[in-house]
């Protein structure tokens, strides 16, 4: 293996002159509306290249410390960080799981109050944001309490299978609550009885959720930035349903109907959207061409005795993805060189932050 740490620093420099060059061309172009469009496509080229390569210089130094003391106590404090923000993240979805019981009959009260059809799909939301919480829930203590004889892989997918469950559930409820208020709308008349207490009793659940989401904001990690997105679509559609009870009550009948179609059309986007990127990881779904591209830098750069990759796939078994390679080598080489040489890129591709499992294959011809 190379002694001497790769780098990737002649194609930085030449890549950052390109880019540098190209974006005085834009601005020129720019001014003078001449080839505006391509100018502008090869700088998106120039500044998609530019940060690939410092990813790929990323990853080289990342692999070449790792077996530095430095990083063995920089992982060791990331590992002290990793555990409080657990923690500080554990106490916000307990409070997050309360927040919801106290939002589920506030608006169970205001609904049968109010007779606001834009009130009863916050309610709705509310059942079915308290079941989605219990199913995660029950799936994450499953995960933990796996059976490793019965589940040698584990059960991580499990979460992922409760997600789409769950986002099914929102779907079919939500287009429901629309064909019936798009009915009321057309054939039916109704009488709303939205009064100060209940827009009060609405605005304190919607002050909880903004509470929550500066916290969640607070401690950045990728589970809070996931509560922070269903925080943020609450306080959205509390805020959309209260206008339309009280341009129903008060202005337009009409208003109270739309905008509960409003509510349960942002809902229903929401949750599609999240289907569309949940179920590619749970069928082996490809990755990106980027992660592609991290892998294939790796491989190449890790041992000057790997003549050729012969082939290469990187497809999601859950969150994370699995690499399989298939790497052509010299016939000559012994068993122990061919052997330390794969352990080792095989060790390097598992520190990629979107890496599961790795299996390498050796050939000694394409």
């Amino acid at each position: 293996m190379d002694k001497k740490f790769p780098n990737n620093n002649d194609s930085l420099q030449l890549l950052s002159k390109k880019y540098i060059e190209n974006k005085s061309s834009s601005l020129l172009f720019g001014i003078l509306k001449i080839g505006e469009q391509k100018s502008k496509g090869v700088l998106a080229y120039y500044e998609r290249e530019l940060r690939m390569v410092k990813i790929f210089q990323e990853d080289l130094y990342m692999t070449h410390l790792s077996n530095n003391k430095k990083t063995v106590k920089d992982n060791k404090k990331n590992y002290k960080d990793i555990r409080n923000n657990r923690r500080s993240y554990t106490i916000l979805s307990r409070a997050s799981l309360v927040i919801n019981i106290i939002r589920l009959f506030v608006n169970l009260i205001a609904s049968f109050s109010s007779g606001s059809y834009s009130v009863i799909s916050t309610l709705i939301d509310s059942c079915l944001d308290l079941m989605t919480g219990l199913i995660i829930h029950y799936a994450n203590h499953a995960i933990e309490n796996t059976n490793r004889w019965l589940y040698p892989r584990g059960r991580e997918r499990l979460e992922i299978l409760c997600g789409i469950i769950c986002g099914i559930f929102m779907c079919i409820a939500n287009f429901m609550m629309i064909i019936n208020s798009i009915k009321v709308t057309f054939y039916g008349s109704t009488v709303l009885n939205v009064n100060t207490i209940t827009i009060v009793f609405l605005l304190f659940t919607v002050a909880c959720k903004f509470l929550l989401l500066l916290g969640c904001r607070r401690i950045n990690t990728p589970s809070s930035r996931v509560l922070s997105v269903d925080l943020k679509s609450d306080i959205l559609t509390n805020l959309v349903a209260i206008a339309g009870a009280y341009v129903g009550t008060n202005f337009w009948i009409y208003g109270d109907s739309i905008g509960c179609v409003f509510v349960c059309t942002f809902i229903v986007y929401s949750w599609y959207t999240s289907l569309a990127e949940q179920i590619p990881l749970i069928v082996g779904g490809q990755l990106k061409q980027e992660q592609y591209n991290r892998v294939v830098h790796l491989s190449i750069n890790h041992d000057r005795r790997i003549k050729c990759l012969d082939h290469i796939l990187v497809y999601y078994i859950g969150v994370k993805a699995q690499v399989e390679i298939n790497i052509v080598m010299d016939e000559k080489l012994t068993f122990k060189d061919i052997k330390y040489i794969t352990e080792t890129l095989k060790y390097k591709i598992n520190m990629l932050d979107f890496v599961e499992r790795v299996f390498i294959h050796c050939d000694y011809k394409s």
